[in-house]
């Protein structure tokens, strides 16, 4: 499982990306750390949670995930109105509907005599009548422009579900993976007499060369969001080698095209195959 200082380090990214007003209120604060803290170990209790239910730690993190780093929300638009400014002027068309035809009083009208007597022509009339045009037709506009976002939001949410959905590779990208994976995984950890030499991650996203035992204890990590990664050893001393994903060097390759969503069914089980792949790797390069 990834450490929490990893998931410490993405919460802040996510937060710095897509919640910037967030970030800095809770750095003017002086809460920011707390802050963080606090949704690594929720994200961390939804893991243990889920796992205990007998959920895979790719099934676990489909739904903790959300806690770290949440669905990102468009930022306030000041130019915009409010939810309540709206209503306000759906509210200010319906009191100018009134006026326009001539209906009963409104409350409070019969208190006063001079409200029933007949309005008499006033050379202001035509601004007036301009004004409340110029309302109703803001009002009007605010309600067609919610509309379109509902409905652009459902399609949206339709083709989102559509493309998770896909269950098949174009043809030629599991070739290219799995010439991909190879490569990486060999320029990643190569052998050298009884020892191997790795290129393990260290800090948020750099790379640096480590050496280890073939007798060493590793496990292969396989994740659909995070990637590929071998981890020799254990806690603190832990050395934690990206083959591909999230903390790789792409710089060294890039990726090649999956063709698909990267969190469709067709990628997930890829992911699977190359996982298995890369372990059926580390058998050999470490046996004596």
């Amino acid at each position: 499982m990834v450490n929490l200082q990893r998931w410490n380090n993405w919460a802040l990214q996510h937060l710095q990306e897509f919640q910037p007003s967030l970030h800095r209120e809770l750095q003017e604060a002086g809460t920011l750390d707390g802050y963080l803290g606090s949704i690594v170990d929720r994200t961390s209790t939804m893991m243990h949670q889920l796992r205990n239910q007998g959920l895979s730690e790719d099934q676990a993190w489909e739904y903790a995930r959300d806690i770290l780093m949440p669905t990102p929300e468009p930022e306030p638009d000041d130019d915009l109105p409010t939810d309540q400014r709206t209503l306000d002027l759906i509210g200010a068309s319906q009191i100018a509907a009134h006026w326009e035809h001539d209906a009963e009083p409104l409350q409070g009208e019969g208190l006063n005599p001079a409200a029933r007597a007949p309005k008499k022509a006033s050379s202001n009339e035509p601004a007036t009548t301009l004004q409340k045009a110029t309302l109703i037709t803001i009002t009007l506009f605010f309600i067609g422009v919610m509309f379109y976002a509902h409905v652009s939001g459902d399609r949206k949410r339709a083709e989102s579900k559509a493309a998770l959905a896909v269950q098949v590779l174009p043809p030629g990208v599991e070739d290219k993976w799995n010439a991909y994976v190879d490569r990486r995984v060999t320029a990643a950890i190569t052998r050298s007499g009884d020892m191997l030499v790795v290129q393990h991650s260290f800090g948020a996203f750099r790379i640096r060369t480590g050496i280890v035992s073939i007798n060493d204890p590793y496990a292969v990590e396989c994740n659909a969001f995070i990637g590929i990664n071998v981890t020799f050893g254990s806690g603190h001393s832990a050395m934690s080698v990206p083959v591909f994903g999230l903390f790789s060097n792409r710089k060294a390759e890039p990726e090649p095209e999956l063709g698909v969503d990267g969190m469709s069914v067709a990628a997930k089980e890829l992911k699977s195959r190359l996982c298995t792949r890369v372990a059926a790797h580390m058998r050999k390069v470490t046996s004596h």
